[in-house]
């Protein structure tokens, strides 16, 4: 019963700030002309949009997108595996949690005869879309607020100077590394592998790869701070207010333009960041290469 009541005042909650949310899009204004437009003409304009869209040629596009961005997340993926790997599993843990668990009562429950949450393998799926969910939530997380990074290895605790998405690689090294020594009498490797060698070429390496991984990471914390300047300036702009108050005239040019330089500094390093990244990708595959 308990879990029930919470579903639906949850979805309940979700239709309310979606309804919330799309009511600010004919009730605000953004832009000095704004008001020349009434709630009737924005809703009568957007309605007229949309189906344009679902009856026009243009569905075949937004499917297409709706496909490939947001479904799949082809974008993400030309970028960064594993990037788009931590998106997928938030992404797809969640909608089969919410489809197989939440909603067993309308989809797991008429689809397997046998279904119960707390029997294997129904359990075992729901615990493994779970952990999909919190593993790639807290690699998001990470990436996201930790400037530092530090590691547990050999009963000890080290800071590891290279990126999270060098992790797998650092965790592959130290396999290698953990592999015994070749048999002096066996004779079938002709070149035995120096680890005080390998070593000091994968610190190399890092070495290298660094700037571009540091640049990436500081591109990234200014990214995340104008787009919450960006945010900051849009409410800003959709306070009505501003408009009705001759007196404020000067405050809206300021935050427009203001608005304007902060869009352009996004795009240009938006533009950084991508440069940074295809370098960093070259480097690395000419490192392996060698």
């Amino acid at each position: 019963m308990f879990f029930t009541i919470s579903l639906y005042v949850a979805l309940a909650i979700l239709v309310l700030g979606l309804v919330y949310k799309a009511s600010t899009w004919f009730r605000y204004g953004i832009g000095v002309e704004a008001g020349k437009f009434s709630a009737q003409t924005r809703f009568l304009t957007a309605v007229k949009g949309m189906v344009s869209v679902i009856f026009g040629v243009s569905i075949v596009t937004l499917i297409k997108v709706f496909v490939l961005d947001v479904v799949l997340q082809v974008r993400i993926l030309r970028q960064d595996f594993l990037r788009w790997l931590m998106h997928i599993c938030i992404y797809l843990g969640f909608m089969l949690l919410l489809l197989m668990h939440a909603l067993e009562a309308f989809i797991s429950e008429p689809l397997f005869t046998d279904y119960y949450s707390t029997v294997n393998p129904f359990m075992f799926l729901r615990d493994l879309f779970g952990a999909m969910v919190i593993v790639s939530h807290d690699r998001h997380l990470l990436r996201s607020v930790c400037d530092e990074l530090f590691i547990v290895h050999g009963g000890i605790v080290d800071r590891f100077n290279r990126s999270l998405d060098d992790y797998p690689a650092w965790l592959k090294e130290r396999e290698l590394d953990s592999k015994p020594t070749p048999d002096p009498a066996d004779r079938s490797s002709d070149k035995p592998v120096n680890k005080k060698q390998q070593r000091q070429a994968q610190a190399e390496r890092r070495k290298q790869l660094k700037p571009l991984h540091d640049k990436i990471r500081n591109t990234e914390k200014q990214l995340t701070r104008n787009r919450e300047k960006l945010k900051s300036l849009d409410l800003q702009l959709a306070d009505q207010d501003i408009y009705s108050d001759p007196a404020r005239q000067p405050e809206v040019t300021s935050l427009i333009k203001e608005q304007a330089a902060v869009r352009a500094e996004t795009e240009r390093l938006e533009g950084e960041w991508l440069v940074a990244s295809e370098k960093l990708e070259a480097a690395t595959l000419e490192t392996d290469a060698d």
